[in-house]
């Protein structure tokens, strides 16, 4: 295949790496995102104490590598042999694992092929791609390239088969499909399958789980346990800027004057911030105070932020620095792009203000840690001390240095319709026209229900539906209010008043 220049992010002698979307076959795109959606993506993070407990006798352990999970097509017809990765379908020609690849399809005889795995890196000097590696070395060797050796030092863990001459392997058991992949590559070198043993008890599981990545360091282990797929990793540490804060309620286990929740974020090199995630656990009780009574909380109108349960957060002046631990990041959800705010910090005027969403990950069981959960030698107005490259440099993400306004049109409400019964209770339909369908950030219409009722144990209930379709929007509004409002007969359910209707349909 060949690359367009305007298909082309790096290029380097006749490696080339491609931009996003540059894979020019869209049945493997689909069929990498599903891999990742309904496979990959459904594997259970624990921890090492964990492995103790899991159920079975028979667990297959492969070790992990530190690397960016990777498919490899091959046909022979068209004289194919390409990496490429998802979400961003970026492909990768001119490395010489593609070329070794291709001759391993063509010493076995096989026609076509679909396989995923890991492309790793190796920095150890003479080469060994058995030795522990990082994503960031790998990440440099593949974007910036300053030598032919850089290309040689990459390598590829093969972990699955997808397809083979149009033969569709993931219907059968995994160890028979590992077992094809021992049989098609050599167990060591540039190219490999992934190191896998099986264990018959947990003891043994995790002598091996200490063996490897504990003292072995590496990245982890992903073991599988009858219908179970577990990715076993150690904990991972990262420094965040706190800017919003909730306490608890005198209802809860946590009180008043307690941190309950924190929004933490991350700072590009322009020195806006990228929100990251909430976070509240992996405190005492007496940290939850003291951490409480160091925020400067200020009041900002431009950007209110909520808890889980819906109350709004306390904005706080960027000063703190929490340390928190976490065992993976996700940057996709079901193959849609993770959209996190991008903030402003206006100093003169202690005010947040939101610039705009923007594609972002999320972490996986992220909680304070214990020990050091604020970094009492770091500051948060320090961009260094909570540089977003903390997480850009682990991934092959694009994020640009710095983020600019994203100009929206107004909204436009289309329809309003509320109703009450007594001084107890009200419900409140709402459907409007964002009009920032075409942003690619926003649905065009949102239809949007409010159910309060001071006679629940949770009095406020929520409900949004999204739609790019206008008629469609209508059937959801009227439907909705039809569903909540009307009884049999088409008329109000009994002790319910309108209060206040609008509708600007045409």
């Amino acid at each position: 295949m060949k690359l367009t220049k305007d298909k082309i992010e790096t290029s380097f002698h006749g490696y080339l790496r491609g931009k996003s979307e540059s894979l020019p076959y869209s049945d493997l795109a689909k069929k990498i995102d599903f891999y990742r959606k309904n496979i990959t993506q459904r594997f259970l993070t624990r921890r090492e104490e964990d492995i103790i407990g899991l159920p079975g006798k028979n667990f297959i352990a492969s070790v992990k590598v530190d690397g960016a999970f990777t498919g490899y097509y091959y046909d022979e017809k068209k004289d194919e042999s390409i990496f490429f990765n998802t979400p961003t379908h970026r492909v990768f020609l001119g490395l010489p694992i593609n070329d070794e690849m291709k001759q391993i399809m063509k010493k076995k005889g096989i026609k076509s092929a679909l396989f995923m795995g890991e492309m790793h890196a190796s920095t150890t000097t003479p080469i060994d791609f058995n030795a522990r590696s990082t994503v960031y070395d790998l990440m440099r060797y593949r974007r910036n390239p300053s030598s032919d050796e850089d290309l040689e030092r990459i390598g590829f863990r093969v972990f699955d088969v997808v397809e083979i001459d149009g033969k569709d392997w993931l219907e059968k058991e995994y160890r028979e499909r590992h077992d094809k992949l021992s049989e098609i590559f050599e167990k060591d070198g540039r190219i490999a399958p992934v190191r896998t043993k099986s264990f018959s008890n947990t003891h043994d599981l995790q002598e091996y789980y200490f063996k490897t990545v504990v003292k072995g360091g590496h990245e982890g282990l992903i073991v599988r346990a009858g219908h179970l797929t577990l990715k076993i990793k150690p904990i991972h540490t990262l420094d965040v800027a706190i800017i919003a804060i909730a306490e608890g309620r005198q209802d809860s286990r946590l009180g008043e004057n307690q941190l309950a929740t924190a929004l933490v974020a991350l700072r590009y090199p322009d020195g806006n911030y990228q929100v990251l995630t909430r976070v509240g656990g992996g405190l005492t009780d007496d940290q939850r105070r003291e951490i409480w009574s160091q925020f400067e909380i200020i009041e900002s109108r431009s950007f209110i932020t909520t808890t889980r349960d819906g109350r709004a957060m306390k904005m706080v002046k960027p000063q703190l620095v929490g340390q928190l631990e976490y065992l993976d990041i996700i940057t996709d959800h079901e193959g849609e792009p993770i959209m996190q705010p991008s903030l402003f910090f206006d100093k003169d005027n202690n005010e947040w203000k939101m610039i705009r969403l923007m594609p972002f990950v999320k972490l996986i069981h992220p909680r304070f840690i214990e020990t050091d959960p604020i970094r009492s030698d770091k500051d948060a107005s320090n961009i260094e001390d909570v540089r977003i490259s903390q997480i850009t440099d682990l991934l092959d993400i694009q994020v640009s240095d710095s983020v600019k306004e994203l100009k929206l049109k107004s909204s436009k409400v289309l329809a309003k319709a509320v109703y009450d019964k007594g001084d107890n209770a009200i419900k409140k339909f709402m459907a409007w026209k964002t009009n920032k369908g075409d942003s690619g950030y926003f649905p065009e219409y949102i239809v949007y229900f409010l159910d309060y009722s001071n006679a629940r144990k949770d009095p406020l209930k929520r409900g949004v539906r999204i739609t790019n379709n206008l008629e469609q929007m209508w059937k959801i509004y009227d439907g909705w209010i039809k569903e909540e409002m009307m009884g049999t007969k088409g008329d109000l359910k009994r002790g319910w008043a309108e209060y206040a209707v609008s509708d600007n349909r045409t």
